[in-house]
């Protein structure tokens, strides 16, 4: 009977520490995915990828948690749409756990991909919403749609997509500035001199 407690023990703690490492290494990265539009199926290159990852730990009380951004990594698509973020290396200290990373993706004149998770919303989720989603794994790649936009309005309310919270270091999204700035530009929407230049 003590012998079956302890396989038992054993193999539990084996799933455990298994399950757990595989999630946490879902967590962390490295993430591959590629950026096509939406009709034609082709290659979206110089599109930039900026992935966020915030940890929560808990909070004053036990029902609270508290979050706090700990890192993030900025790309470009390639002539393939294809990018890479390579991860989180170091993983945050107890008591906080990392939380699985946000993504935007954005190249002027095309629908933004604001702050989601790079995971296909589920079909029973879709057929209920009707909508269809715009990620989706082919190979072991996420891939993700993008239409092109083709009115001003559109362009414009776009931009609220690329919303970033000021925890985040201005210096680790230079590239997803620039190309706001360049959209903001041809839109006609940066006539103040006091802003700063598009670089």
């Amino acid at each position: 009977m003590i012998y079956f407690r302890r396989l038992f023990l054993y193999a539990s703690f084996f799933c455990l520490a298994t399950f757990g490492l595989l999630v946490y290494a879902d967590v962390r990265g490295p993430y591959h995915g590629r950026v096509i539009d939406a009709q034609t199926k082709q290659p979206i290159e110089g599109a930039v990828v900026f992935a966020q990852w915030w940890t929560h730990a808990p909070g004053p009380t036990t029902v609270r948690l508290a979050q706090a951004y700990y890192d993030s990594q900025e790309t470009f698509t390639d002539q393939q749409g294809n990018f890479v973020i390579p991860g989180i290396m170091h993983p945050p200290a107890a008591p906080a756990t990392l939380d699985p990373p946000t993504f935007i993706i954005f190249k002027p004149g095309y629908e933004a991909i604001g702050g989601r998770r790079l995971k296909p919303v589920p079909p029973e989720l879709q057929a209920y919403t009707k909508i269809k989603d715009n990620v989706y794994e082919d190979e072991g790649i996420m891939v993700v749609e993008v239409r092109r936009l083709t009115t001003q309005d559109e362009r414009v309310k776009n931009l609220h997509k690329l919303f970033i919270p000021s925890d985040v270091p201005q210096d680790k999204h230079p590239n997803l500035y620039r190309l706001r700035c360049i959209e903001e530009t041809n839109l006609g929407l940066r006539p103040n001199r006091l802003q700063p230049a598009c670089y």
